[in-house]
């Protein structure tokens, strides 16, 4: 077996290790699954605001309540918010 980097095994780690790699080739249903994960995860890192307003609507309209008005969620674009982070971190 050959060695690997820290990096490496961090990796393979994440995705099951190298045994399962076999199964993985070809398997488009992981490959989608792991997508999605990715993608919530950077939409959490990128707009915390947010996601909590996202997990509150989701749970709403799973169970049938009414979903608040969509002027309410009205927030400044992304690109002013990571302005104005970003002055915050300088400060």
């Amino acid at each position: 077996m050959t060695r690997l980097s820290t990096r490496q095994a961090q990796r393979l780690g994440r995705l099951g290790g190298k045994v399962s790699a076999a199964d993985r080739k070809g398997n488009s249903q992981w490959g989608r699954r792991m997508q999605r994960k990715r993608a919530a995860r950077a939409q959490k890192q990128h707009y915390p605001e947010l996601s909590k307003e996202w997990a509150r609507n989701a749970n709403r309209a799973r169970w049938g309540k009414p979903l608040p008005d969509v002027m309410g969620l009205m927030r400044p674009p992304a690109s002013e918010v990571r302005v104005w982070r970003a002055n915050d971190e300088q400060a």
